[in-house]
């Protein structure tokens, strides 16, 4: 059973949080499908819902923290004046960047298979705003969410993966992913 959420997506490296001042200066390099890729290839909660002003450039307004895996909280990654967060533009600086050499023939080759079963999915963002909801509707999700944690955690252990992620060398951020998308270190696409 996949993570039921307010926002999720089956797509992050925890990132310190640091004093820094965000830059918001530099400039944003990838294309919304980019990012949602380079998002899940780095094991981040992000997803850039929809370029609302065609500028290809992603704004704090088009842009989704998810919950199910990684730093999901909002307030890491953009600030009450809804900028992003210094700690949003080093997530985002190490999207740019390729990964770390692979150490051998075999290991550069499993991880273009990881690459290319991530490339295979199509994420889906559900949303629900619980802005306007009284408390005590907020409160009944609350606590759903904290089932649907506790649902996964029973399936993990279940299929028998529950301690894989923790085997998981960190800087091996996509296969990291895989693991969480697919539920096993086992690629599904048709073409992995």
């Amino acid at each position: 059973m996949k993570t039921i959420a307010l926002a999720t997506l089956s797509l992050t490296v925890l990132i310190a949080c640091q004093s820094r001042q965000p830059s918001n200066e530099h400039t944003r390099q990838l294309t919304r499908e980019d990012f949602n890729r380079r998002a899940a290839e780095k094991f981040l909660p992000f997803f850039w819902r929809e370029d609302t002003n065609r500028d290809d450039k992603i704004q704090p307004n088009e842009f989704a923290v998810l919950w199910g895996y990684g730093d999901s909280d909002w307030s890491h990654w953009i600030t009450p004046q809804q900028q992003f967060t210094a700690q949003f533009d080093e997530a985002y600086r190490a999207m740019l960047e390729p990964g770390p050499p692979a150490s051998n023939p075999a290991e550069e080759q499993r991880h273009k298979l990881v690459l290319d079963e991530l490339a295979q999915g199509r994420p889906t963002l559900v949303e629900t705003d619980l802005s306007r909801e009284t408390p005590d509707t907020a409160n009944t999700i609350r606590h759903l969410m904290n089932a649907a944690r506790f649902i996964e955690f029973i399936y993990v252990k279940q299929k028998g993966v529950f301690g894989l992620e923790g085997k998981i060398p960190a800087v091996d951020s996509a296969g990291r992913m895989l693991l969480y998308r697919n539920q096993s270190p086992f690629c599904e696409g048709p073409r992995t």
